[in-house]
Protein backbone atom coordinates (compact mmCIF):
# COMPACT_ATOMS: atom_id res chain seq x y z
CA UNK A 1 0.00 0.00 0.00
CA UNK A 2 2.90 2.39 0.74
CA UNK A 3 4.39 1.61 -2.65
CA UNK A 4 1.06 2.33 -4.40
CA UNK A 5 0.66 5.56 -2.41
CA UNK A 6 4.12 6.79 -3.45
CA UNK A 7 3.46 5.86 -7.07
CA UNK A 8 0.18 7.81 -7.10
CA UNK A 9 1.88 10.82 -5.51
CA UNK A 10 4.74 10.48 -8.02
CA UNK A 11 7.34 10.09 -5.31
CA UNK A 12 10.42 8.20 -6.42
CA UNK A 13 11.35 5.65 -3.76
CA UNK A 14 12.59 2.09 -4.08
CA UNK A 15 11.06 -0.97 -2.47
CA UNK A 16 14.31 -1.45 -0.51
CA UNK A 17 13.96 2.04 0.97
CA UNK A 18 10.37 1.32 1.97
CA UNK A 19 11.35 -1.97 3.63
CA UNK A 20 14.25 -0.34 5.48
CA UNK A 21 11.83 2.27 6.90
CA UNK A 22 10.31 -0.38 9.21
CA UNK A 23 11.69 -0.60 12.73
CA UNK A 24 10.76 -2.44 15.94
CA UNK A 25 9.43 0.15 18.42
CA UNK A 26 8.93 0.10 22.17
CA UNK A 27 6.09 -2.27 23.07
CA UNK A 28 3.62 0.53 23.88
CA UNK A 29 3.90 1.72 20.26
CA UNK A 30 2.93 -1.60 18.71
CA UNK A 31 4.80 -4.46 17.08
CA UNK A 32 6.17 -2.66 14.01
CA UNK A 33 6.64 1.00 13.02
CA UNK A 34 7.44 2.71 9.75
CA UNK A 35 9.22 6.11 9.46
CA UNK A 36 8.37 6.39 5.76
CA UNK A 37 6.41 9.65 6.39
CA UNK A 38 9.62 11.41 7.45
CA UNK A 39 11.49 10.11 4.38
CA UNK A 40 8.98 11.43 1.83
CA UNK A 41 7.70 14.56 3.60
CA UNK A 42 10.15 16.90 1.84
CA UNK A 43 9.35 15.40 -1.56
CA UNK A 44 5.61 15.95 -0.98
CA UNK A 45 5.94 19.26 0.83
CA UNK A 46 3.75 18.01 3.70
CA UNK A 47 4.33 17.35 7.37
CA UNK A 48 5.13 13.75 8.40
CA UNK A 49 1.99 13.72 10.58
CA UNK A 50 -0.31 14.60 7.65
CA UNK A 51 1.31 12.00 5.42
CA UNK A 52 1.13 9.37 8.17
CA UNK A 53 -2.58 10.05 8.74
CA UNK A 54 -3.36 9.78 5.04
CA UNK A 55 -1.31 6.58 4.65
CA UNK A 56 -2.81 5.02 7.79
CA UNK A 57 -6.37 5.54 6.51
CA UNK A 58 -5.44 3.85 3.24
CA UNK A 59 -3.77 0.92 5.02
CA UNK A 60 -6.64 0.62 7.53
CA UNK A 61 -9.18 0.28 4.70
CA UNK A 62 -7.22 -2.50 3.01
CA UNK A 63 -5.43 -4.06 5.98
CA UNK A 64 -4.97 -7.81 6.17
CA UNK A 65 -6.36 -9.85 9.06
CA UNK A 66 -2.81 -10.25 10.40
CA UNK A 67 -3.06 -6.59 11.51
CA UNK A 68 -5.32 -5.77 14.44
CA UNK A 69 -5.03 -1.97 14.20
CA UNK A 70 -2.97 0.88 12.73
CA UNK A 71 -2.21 4.02 14.74
CA UNK A 72 -0.43 7.31 13.98
CA UNK A 73 1.79 8.89 16.61
CA UNK A 74 3.71 12.11 15.79
CA UNK A 75 4.36 11.06 12.20
CA UNK A 76 5.09 7.41 12.96
CA UNK A 77 2.74 4.71 11.65
CA UNK A 78 2.44 1.96 14.26
CA UNK A 79 1.17 -1.53 13.49
CA UNK A 80 -0.32 -3.86 16.11
CA UNK A 81 -0.37 -7.52 15.08
CA UNK A 82 -3.43 -9.70 15.58
CA UNK A 83 -3.26 -13.17 17.16
CA UNK A 84 -3.78 -14.59 13.67
CA UNK A 85 -0.38 -13.19 12.62
CA UNK A 86 1.42 -15.16 15.32
CA UNK A 87 -0.53 -18.33 14.57
CA UNK A 88 0.33 -18.07 10.89
CA UNK A 89 3.97 -17.27 11.65
CA UNK A 90 4.35 -20.22 14.00
CA UNK A 91 2.80 -22.49 11.39
CA UNK A 92 5.40 -21.40 8.83
CA UNK A 93 8.39 -21.95 11.13
CA UNK A 94 10.20 -25.22 10.63
CA UNK A 95 10.05 -27.40 13.75
CA UNK A 96 13.87 -27.43 13.88
CA UNK A 97 14.22 -23.64 13.72
CA UNK A 98 16.65 -22.58 16.47
CA UNK A 99 17.51 -26.15 17.50
CA UNK A 100 20.91 -26.44 19.18
CA UNK A 101 23.67 -28.81 18.17
CA UNK A 102 23.95 -32.13 20.02
CA UNK A 103 25.86 -31.79 23.30
CA UNK A 104 27.61 -34.33 25.50
CA UNK A 105 26.42 -32.81 28.77
CA UNK A 106 23.63 -34.61 30.62
CA UNK A 107 21.12 -32.67 32.72
CA UNK A 108 18.85 -34.41 35.25
CA UNK A 109 15.56 -32.60 35.92
CA UNK A 110 13.42 -33.74 38.85
CA UNK A 111 9.67 -33.04 38.85
CA UNK A 112 6.92 -33.16 40.13
CA UNK A 113 7.68 -35.67 42.96
CA UNK A 114 4.15 -35.85 44.35
CA UNK A 115 3.62 -38.20 47.30
CA UNK A 116 1.84 -41.38 46.07
CA UNK A 117 -1.16 -40.93 48.35
CA UNK A 118 -3.43 -38.46 46.58
CA UNK A 119 -4.23 -36.97 43.14
CA UNK A 120 -2.38 -34.05 41.62
CA UNK A 121 -3.91 -30.70 42.49
CA UNK A 122 -3.29 -27.61 40.36
CA UNK A 123 -0.18 -26.75 42.40
CA UNK A 124 1.39 -30.11 41.54
CA UNK A 125 0.42 -29.50 37.92
CA UNK A 126 2.28 -26.19 37.98
CA UNK A 127 5.44 -27.99 39.14
CA UNK A 128 5.06 -30.63 36.41
CA UNK A 129 4.51 -28.03 33.68
CA UNK A 130 7.58 -26.03 34.75
CA UNK A 131 9.69 -29.21 34.75
CA UNK A 132 8.34 -30.43 31.42
CA UNK A 133 8.79 -27.06 29.68
CA UNK A 134 12.33 -26.68 31.01
CA UNK A 135 13.22 -30.22 29.91
CA UNK A 136 11.80 -29.56 26.42
CA UNK A 137 13.84 -26.35 26.09
CA UNK A 138 17.05 -28.04 27.24
CA UNK A 139 16.49 -30.97 24.87
CA UNK A 140 15.78 -28.61 22.00
CA UNK A 141 19.01 -26.81 22.78
CA UNK A 142 20.87 -30.10 22.39
CA UNK A 143 21.42 -31.35 25.94
CA UNK A 144 20.84 -34.95 26.98
CA UNK A 145 18.00 -34.63 29.46
CA UNK A 146 16.82 -37.24 31.95
CA UNK A 147 13.39 -36.54 33.44
CA UNK A 148 13.15 -38.04 36.91
CA UNK A 149 10.15 -38.37 39.20
CA UNK A 150 11.14 -38.97 42.84
CA UNK A 151 8.57 -41.06 44.75
CA UNK A 152 8.52 -40.51 48.51
CA UNK A 153 6.91 -43.75 49.70
CA UNK A 154 8.19 -43.73 53.30
CA UNK A 155 6.82 -40.58 54.93
CA UNK A 156 4.10 -40.42 57.57
CA UNK A 157 1.61 -39.15 54.94
CA UNK A 158 2.04 -42.35 52.93
CA UNK A 159 1.88 -44.50 56.08
CA UNK A 160 -1.40 -42.88 57.14
CA UNK A 161 -2.86 -43.30 53.64
CA UNK A 162 -1.86 -46.96 53.37
CA UNK A 163 -3.16 -47.66 56.88
CA UNK A 164 -6.43 -45.90 56.04
CA UNK A 165 -6.75 -48.00 52.89
CA UNK A 166 -5.94 -51.31 54.60
CA UNK A 167 -8.34 -50.72 57.50
CA UNK A 168 -11.18 -49.15 55.48
CA UNK A 169 -14.44 -51.01 55.03
CA UNK A 170 -15.42 -48.77 52.09
CA UNK A 171 -15.13 -50.33 48.64
CA UNK A 172 -13.16 -48.48 45.98
CA UNK A 173 -15.93 -48.44 43.39
CA UNK A 174 -15.29 -46.67 40.08
CA UNK A 175 -13.49 -43.69 41.61
CA UNK A 176 -10.01 -43.00 40.25
CA UNK A 177 -7.67 -44.63 42.76
CA UNK A 178 -5.56 -41.57 43.60
CA UNK A 179 -8.74 -39.64 44.45
CA UNK A 180 -10.00 -42.54 46.57
CA UNK A 181 -6.70 -42.91 48.46
CA UNK A 182 -6.52 -39.14 48.93
CA UNK A 183 -9.91 -39.16 50.65
CA UNK A 184 -8.77 -42.00 52.92
CA UNK A 185 -5.72 -39.92 53.84
CA UNK A 186 -7.84 -36.88 54.72
CA UNK A 187 -10.12 -39.04 56.87
CA UNK A 188 -7.34 -40.68 58.89
CA UNK A 189 -5.20 -37.51 59.13
CA UNK A 190 -7.96 -35.94 61.25
CA UNK A 191 -7.35 -38.58 63.92
CA UNK A 192 -4.43 -38.97 66.29
CA UNK A 193 -1.48 -41.08 65.17
CA UNK A 194 -1.94 -44.38 67.00
CA UNK A 195 0.73 -46.79 68.27
CA UNK A 196 -0.32 -49.15 65.47
CA UNK A 197 0.47 -46.53 62.83
CA UNK A 198 3.81 -45.70 64.48
CA UNK A 199 4.68 -49.40 64.55
CA UNK A 200 3.71 -49.72 60.87
CA UNK A 201 5.91 -46.73 59.98
CA UNK A 202 8.90 -48.10 61.90
CA UNK A 203 8.63 -51.55 60.27
CA UNK A 204 8.33 -49.91 56.84
CA UNK A 205 11.52 -47.89 57.32
CA UNK A 206 13.32 -50.95 58.72
CA UNK A 207 12.44 -52.82 55.52
CA UNK A 208 9.94 -55.39 56.83
CA UNK A 209 9.33 -57.33 53.60
CA UNK A 210 5.62 -58.03 54.02
CA UNK A 211 4.75 -54.45 54.98
CA UNK A 212 7.14 -53.00 52.38
CA UNK A 213 5.67 -55.07 49.54
CA UNK A 214 2.08 -54.19 50.53
CA UNK A 215 2.92 -50.51 50.80
CA UNK A 216 4.73 -50.52 47.43
CA UNK A 217 1.74 -52.23 45.82
CA UNK A 218 -0.68 -49.55 47.07
CA UNK A 219 1.72 -46.71 46.22
CA UNK A 220 2.24 -48.05 42.70
CA UNK A 221 -1.52 -48.22 42.20
CA UNK A 222 -1.81 -44.57 43.24
CA UNK A 223 1.22 -43.60 41.14
CA UNK A 224 -0.31 -45.26 38.06
CA UNK A 225 -3.40 -43.08 38.52
CA UNK A 226 -1.16 -39.99 38.83
CA UNK A 227 0.73 -41.02 35.69
CA UNK A 228 -2.60 -41.23 33.88
CA UNK A 229 -3.19 -37.58 34.80
CA UNK A 230 0.34 -36.70 33.72
CA UNK A 231 -0.13 -38.47 30.38
CA UNK A 232 -3.38 -36.56 29.75
CA UNK A 233 -1.29 -33.38 29.91
CA UNK A 234 1.39 -34.93 27.64
CA UNK A 235 3.93 -34.95 30.47
CA UNK A 236 6.24 -37.97 30.55
CA UNK A 237 9.37 -39.19 32.36
CA UNK A 238 12.42 -41.38 31.90
CA UNK A 239 12.93 -42.71 35.42
CA UNK A 240 11.09 -43.23 38.71
CA UNK A 241 13.31 -43.18 41.80
CA UNK A 242 11.68 -44.58 44.93
CA UNK A 243 12.82 -43.33 48.32
CA UNK A 244 12.48 -46.82 49.81
CA UNK A 245 14.88 -48.20 47.19
CA UNK A 246 17.47 -45.55 48.05
CA UNK A 247 17.17 -46.51 51.74
CA UNK A 248 17.56 -50.24 51.06
CA UNK A 249 20.67 -49.97 48.91
CA UNK A 250 24.34 -49.41 49.67
CA UNK A 251 24.03 -45.83 48.38
CA UNK A 252 22.51 -44.65 51.63
CA UNK A 253 25.13 -46.47 53.70
CA UNK A 254 27.93 -45.11 51.50
CA UNK A 255 26.61 -41.56 51.80
CA UNK A 256 26.55 -41.73 55.59
CA UNK A 257 30.05 -43.29 55.64
CA UNK A 258 31.47 -40.57 53.40
CA UNK A 259 29.88 -37.80 55.49
CA UNK A 260 31.31 -39.36 58.68
CA UNK A 261 34.79 -39.94 57.21
CA UNK A 262 35.02 -36.33 55.98
CA UNK A 263 33.80 -35.07 59.39
CA UNK A 264 30.92 -33.32 57.69
CA UNK A 265 28.55 -34.93 60.18
CA UNK A 266 29.65 -35.69 63.73
CA UNK A 267 28.17 -37.74 66.54
CA UNK A 268 27.01 -35.64 69.49
CA UNK A 269 28.70 -37.06 72.63
CA UNK A 270 27.41 -34.45 75.09
CA UNK A 271 24.71 -36.14 77.19
CA UNK A 272 23.18 -32.78 78.09
CA UNK A 273 22.56 -31.95 74.45
CA UNK A 274 19.08 -32.51 72.99
CA UNK A 275 20.92 -34.12 70.06
CA UNK A 276 22.83 -36.66 72.18
CA UNK A 277 23.87 -39.71 70.06
CA UNK A 278 22.58 -38.02 66.89
CA UNK A 279 24.81 -37.25 63.89
CA UNK A 280 24.58 -33.55 63.13
CA UNK A 281 26.18 -30.98 60.86
CA UNK A 282 27.38 -27.66 62.23
CA UNK A 283 26.19 -24.72 60.16
CA UNK A 284 27.49 -21.21 59.77
CA UNK A 285 24.76 -18.76 60.97
CA UNK A 286 25.95 -16.18 58.42
CA UNK A 287 25.07 -18.63 55.63
CA UNK A 288 21.81 -19.76 57.25
CA UNK A 289 20.51 -16.67 59.12
CA UNK A 290 17.06 -18.15 59.86
CA UNK A 291 18.50 -21.04 61.91
CA UNK A 292 17.11 -21.65 65.41
CA UNK A 293 20.11 -23.89 66.09
CA UNK A 294 23.57 -24.09 64.57
CA UNK A 295 23.26 -27.88 64.44
CA UNK A 296 21.14 -29.84 61.97
CA UNK A 297 20.30 -33.50 62.66
CA UNK A 298 21.11 -35.84 59.76
CA UNK A 299 20.86 -39.22 61.54
CA UNK A 300 18.68 -39.61 64.64
CA UNK A 301 19.89 -41.20 67.89
CA UNK A 302 18.03 -44.45 67.12
CA UNK A 303 19.92 -44.74 63.81
CA UNK A 304 16.97 -43.78 61.58
CA UNK A 305 17.56 -41.12 58.96
CA UNK A 306 15.93 -37.73 58.65
CA UNK A 307 14.23 -36.71 55.42
CA UNK A 308 17.21 -34.62 54.35
CA UNK A 309 19.63 -37.56 54.79
CA UNK A 310 17.78 -39.49 52.08
CA UNK A 311 17.72 -36.44 49.83
CA UNK A 312 21.48 -35.93 50.26
CA UNK A 313 22.08 -39.56 49.20
CA UNK A 314 19.91 -39.07 46.12
CA UNK A 315 21.71 -35.91 44.98
CA UNK A 316 25.17 -37.45 45.57
CA UNK A 317 24.07 -40.40 43.41
CA UNK A 318 22.88 -38.07 40.65
CA UNK A 319 26.13 -36.09 40.65
CA UNK A 320 28.25 -39.24 40.69
CA UNK A 321 29.83 -38.59 44.10
CA UNK A 322 28.52 -41.93 45.39
CA UNK A 323 27.36 -44.93 43.37
CA UNK A 324 26.66 -48.65 43.47
CA UNK A 325 23.86 -50.87 44.70
CA UNK A 326 20.81 -49.55 42.84
CA UNK A 327 18.89 -51.57 40.24
CA UNK A 328 16.54 -50.54 37.46
CA UNK A 329 13.84 -52.22 35.39
CA UNK A 330 11.14 -51.29 32.90
CA UNK A 331 7.98 -49.94 34.50
CA UNK A 332 5.65 -49.20 31.58
CA UNK A 333 5.45 -48.01 28.00
CA UNK A 334 4.07 -44.48 27.91
CA UNK A 335 1.78 -42.83 25.37
CA UNK A 336 4.78 -41.09 23.81
CA UNK A 337 6.04 -44.63 22.93
CA UNK A 338 9.00 -44.30 25.31
CA UNK A 339 9.63 -46.70 28.17
CA UNK A 340 9.51 -45.45 31.73
CA UNK A 341 12.04 -47.15 34.00
CA UNK A 342 12.02 -47.53 37.77
CA UNK A 343 14.32 -48.41 40.64
CA UNK A 344 13.57 -51.58 42.58
CA UNK A 345 15.02 -53.36 45.59
CA UNK A 346 12.84 -56.48 45.95
CA UNK A 347 13.47 -59.44 43.69
CA UNK A 348 10.24 -60.68 42.15
CA UNK A 349 9.80 -63.97 40.31
CA UNK A 350 7.05 -62.37 38.23
CA UNK A 351 9.55 -59.98 36.65
CA UNK A 352 10.98 -61.42 33.47
CA UNK A 353 14.68 -61.03 32.96
CA UNK A 354 15.60 -58.01 30.87
CA UNK A 355 16.81 -58.79 27.39
CA UNK A 356 20.02 -57.34 26.00
CA UNK A 357 19.57 -53.67 25.19
CA UNK A 358 16.62 -53.26 27.56
CA UNK A 359 18.70 -52.43 30.60
CA UNK A 360 18.63 -48.91 31.97
CA UNK A 361 22.17 -47.71 32.49
CA UNK A 362 22.22 -44.91 35.01
CA UNK A 363 24.77 -42.19 34.32
CA UNK A 364 25.62 -39.27 36.55
CA UNK A 365 24.37 -35.84 35.55
CA UNK A 366 26.64 -32.94 34.66
CA UNK A 367 23.92 -30.75 36.15
CA UNK A 368 20.98 -31.56 38.43
CA UNK A 369 17.94 -29.28 38.48
CA UNK A 370 15.37 -29.78 41.23
CA UNK A 371 11.97 -28.19 40.59
CA UNK A 372 10.54 -27.50 44.04
CA UNK A 373 8.68 -24.71 45.84
CA UNK A 374 10.46 -21.71 47.35
CA UNK A 375 9.47 -22.80 50.87
CA UNK A 376 12.08 -25.57 50.48
CA UNK A 377 14.92 -23.08 49.83
CA UNK A 378 16.53 -23.63 53.24
CA UNK A 379 16.76 -27.41 52.81
CA UNK A 380 17.93 -27.06 49.21
CA UNK A 381 20.67 -24.63 50.27
CA UNK A 382 21.67 -27.06 53.01
CA UNK A 383 22.00 -29.90 50.48
CA UNK A 384 24.08 -27.65 48.21
CA UNK A 385 26.28 -26.72 51.19
CA UNK A 386 26.89 -30.39 52.09
CA UNK A 387 27.73 -31.19 48.47
CA UNK A 388 30.21 -28.28 48.47
CA UNK A 389 32.02 -29.84 51.45
CA UNK A 390 32.63 -32.93 49.30
CA UNK A 391 33.14 -31.35 45.88
CA UNK A 392 33.04 -27.57 45.45
CA UNK A 393 32.79 -27.71 41.64
CA UNK A 394 29.95 -30.23 41.58
CA UNK A 395 27.96 -28.21 44.11
CA UNK A 396 27.79 -25.41 41.52
CA UNK A 397 25.95 -27.82 39.23
CA UNK A 398 23.19 -28.53 41.76
CA UNK A 399 20.40 -26.07 40.98
CA UNK A 400 17.21 -25.44 42.92
CA UNK A 401 14.62 -23.95 40.56
CA UNK A 402 12.18 -22.39 43.03
CA UNK A 403 8.66 -21.16 42.36
CA UNK A 404 5.82 -19.72 44.41
CA UNK A 405 2.90 -22.01 45.17
CA UNK A 406 -0.59 -21.87 43.75
CA UNK A 407 -2.91 -20.80 46.58
CA UNK A 408 -6.66 -20.57 47.07
CA UNK A 409 -8.22 -17.16 47.86
CA UNK A 410 -8.52 -17.95 51.58
CA UNK A 411 -6.11 -20.83 52.25
CA UNK A 412 -3.21 -22.95 51.00
CA UNK A 413 -3.37 -26.42 49.53
CA UNK A 414 -2.81 -28.81 52.43
CA UNK A 415 -2.98 -32.55 51.66
CA UNK A 416 -4.12 -33.73 55.08
CA UNK A 417 -6.85 -31.08 55.30
CA UNK A 418 -8.27 -31.95 51.90
CA UNK A 419 -8.23 -28.35 50.66
CA UNK A 420 -7.21 -29.78 47.27
CA UNK A 421 -10.62 -31.47 46.82
CA UNK A 422 -12.38 -29.76 43.91
CA UNK A 423 -9.09 -28.34 42.60
CA UNK A 424 -7.39 -31.39 41.12
CA UNK A 425 -5.56 -31.46 37.79
CA UNK A 426 -8.12 -34.01 36.56
CA UNK A 427 -11.01 -31.68 37.30
CA UNK A 428 -9.17 -28.75 35.70
CA UNK A 429 -8.71 -30.74 32.48
CA UNK A 430 -12.37 -31.80 32.45
CA UNK A 431 -13.44 -28.19 32.93
CA UNK A 432 -11.08 -27.01 30.18
CA UNK A 433 -12.48 -29.56 27.72
CA UNK A 434 -16.05 -28.62 28.67
CA UNK A 435 -15.40 -24.93 28.08
CA UNK A 436 -13.56 -25.56 24.80
CA UNK A 437 -16.44 -27.64 23.46
CA UNK A 438 -18.95 -24.98 24.52
CA UNK A 439 -16.91 -22.26 22.79
CA UNK A 440 -16.55 -24.26 19.57
CA UNK A 441 -20.28 -25.01 19.50
CA UNK A 442 -21.07 -21.33 20.12
CA UNK A 443 -18.85 -20.24 17.23
CA UNK A 444 -20.32 -22.86 14.93
CA UNK A 445 -23.84 -21.64 15.78
CA UNK A 446 -22.78 -18.05 15.01
CA UNK A 447 -21.62 -19.18 11.57
CA UNK A 448 -17.95 -18.62 12.33
CA UNK A 449 -17.08 -21.72 10.36
CA UNK A 450 -16.89 -23.18 6.88
CA UNK A 451 -17.78 -26.71 5.87
CA UNK A 452 -16.04 -28.74 3.23
CA UNK A 453 -16.91 -32.17 1.82
CA UNK A 454 -15.07 -34.84 -0.13
CA UNK A 455 -17.27 -37.16 -2.14
CA UNK A 456 -15.60 -40.42 -1.20
CA UNK A 457 -15.98 -42.82 1.68
CA UNK A 458 -13.38 -42.37 4.38
CA UNK A 459 -12.55 -44.05 7.67
CA UNK A 460 -12.78 -42.18 10.95
CA UNK A 461 -8.98 -42.22 11.17
CA UNK A 462 -8.62 -40.60 7.73
CA UNK A 463 -11.12 -37.87 8.64
CA UNK A 464 -9.19 -37.16 11.85
CA UNK A 465 -5.93 -37.02 9.88
CA UNK A 466 -7.37 -34.50 7.40
CA UNK A 467 -8.78 -32.36 10.22
CA UNK A 468 -5.43 -32.28 11.98
CA UNK A 469 -3.60 -31.28 8.77
CA UNK A 470 -6.16 -28.56 7.92
CA UNK A 471 -5.98 -27.01 11.39
CA UNK A 472 -2.19 -27.06 11.25
CA UNK A 473 -1.83 -25.51 7.79
CA UNK A 474 -4.64 -22.96 8.19
CA UNK A 475 -3.67 -22.06 11.79
CA UNK A 476 -7.22 -22.35 13.04
CA UNK A 477 -9.38 -24.30 15.46
CA UNK A 478 -12.01 -26.81 14.51
CA UNK A 479 -13.89 -29.96 15.34
CA UNK A 480 -15.41 -33.08 13.83
CA UNK A 481 -19.17 -33.48 14.10
CA UNK A 482 -21.15 -36.28 12.45
CA UNK A 483 -18.12 -37.08 10.25
CA UNK A 484 -17.92 -33.45 9.07
CA UNK A 485 -14.81 -31.34 9.57
CA UNK A 486 -15.88 -27.90 10.83
CA UNK A 487 -13.17 -25.21 10.81
CA UNK A 488 -13.27 -21.81 12.51
CA UNK A 489 -12.88 -18.79 10.27
CA UNK A 490 -13.31 -18.22 6.55
CA UNK A 491 -10.81 -20.37 4.64
CA UNK A 492 -12.83 -20.78 1.43
CA UNK A 493 -9.98 -19.66 -0.80
CA UNK A 494 -7.36 -21.88 0.80
CA UNK A 495 -9.03 -25.06 1.97
CA UNK A 496 -9.28 -26.54 -1.52
CA UNK A 497 -5.54 -26.08 -2.18
CA UNK A 498 -4.69 -27.86 1.07
CA UNK A 499 -6.90 -30.82 0.15
CA UNK A 500 -5.37 -30.96 -3.32
CA UNK A 501 -1.88 -31.00 -1.80
CA UNK A 502 -2.95 -33.96 0.31
CA UNK A 503 -3.67 -35.88 -2.89
CA UNK A 504 -7.47 -35.60 -3.22
CA UNK A 505 -9.05 -35.26 -6.70
CA UNK A 506 -10.44 -31.79 -7.50
CA UNK A 507 -13.68 -33.38 -8.75
CA UNK A 508 -14.28 -34.95 -5.33
CA UNK A 509 -13.89 -31.67 -3.38
CA UNK A 510 -16.81 -29.35 -2.62
CA UNK A 511 -16.35 -26.23 -0.45
CA UNK A 512 -19.24 -24.12 0.80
Amino acid sequence: EIENFCREKKVEISRDEIESSFIVPKSEFGDLTTIISFQISKKLGKSPSDIASELAKLIERKKRKEIEKVEVKEGYINFFFADYFYLRSLNLIDENFGRGSEKKEKIIVEYPSVNPNKPWHVGHLRNALIGDCLSNILEFYGYRVERENFINDLGIQVVQSVWGYITSEEKEGDEKFDHYLGRKYVEIAKKEITDEIRSFARKLEEGDEKISRRTREICEKCLNAQLETSSNYNIFYDLLIWESDILRTKIFEKTNSVLKEKNIIKKVEDESSPYFNCYTIELDPSMFPSLKSEEKVIIKSDGTSTYIAKDIALQLLRLGIVSDGIKFRKYMKQKNNKFLYTTYSFEDNKLRKLRKGEEFKFEKGDKVINIIGSEQSYLQNLIKYIISQLDEEKSKNYIHLAYEHVVLPQEKFVGRLGTWIGYTADELLEEGIRRAKAEIEKRVEKGESIKGTISKKMSKREIEKIAKELKKRLACGGTIKNNEIILQGDHTAKIKNVLLSLGYDEKEISIG
